[in-house]
């Protein structure tokens, strides 16, 4: 599958992780989707537990790939007209609401390095002209890629 169909099953699947959209997402195969798709779940279902003012601030910025490693990235911060910042740790009932999405950020983004990023299976850091977590048959068979990668600016 390409990205953006990978990118717009996860958004039509989980609503409340996606309900502020996504400000970029390049550089994840197909290998780790089931990752980012459990992970996803995993967010979707604290989100539910918040009421739809907590919902509202958190958002999804980035979902990447960088030095073989899955970025996922989140923000869960409001401005208010004056330009507070008011951080979801401190809104929520629960005030390690935000801690526990990313603990299961942190965990998903180190398992992905254990993770062949084009087929899912085990996988290890490879490096050529590209840093990639690939395993043996795609480190060894498949092309490197040349491009480059990434979102704008980084």
């Amino acid at each position: 599958m390409s990205e953006l169909e990978n990118i717009t099953k996860l958004t039509a699947e989980f609503p409340l992780v996606f309900a502020r959209g996504i400000r970029c997402a390049s550089g994840f195969d197909d290998g780790w989707y089931p990752l980012i798709r459990q992970l996803c779940a995993d967010i979707e279902k604290i989100l539910a537990g918040l009421n739809p003012e907590e919902r509202a601030i958190f958002r999804v910025s980035q979902i990447k790939e960088k030095f073989g490693g899955l970025v996922f990235s989140t923000r869960m911060q409001t401005t208010t007209a004056n330009n507070q910042i008011f951080d979801l740790v401190y809104l929520a009932e629960e005030p390690m609401v935000y801690e526990q999405i990313l603990d299961l950020v942190s965990k998903a983004e180190e398992r992905s390095r254990q993770i062949c990023e084009v087929c899912g299976e085990d996988g290890a850091r490879r490096e050529g002209n590209w840093i990639r977590t690939l395993c043996d048959t795609h480190a060894n068979g498949a092309a490197r890629y040349e491009g480059t990668r990434g979102c704008p600016g980084g």
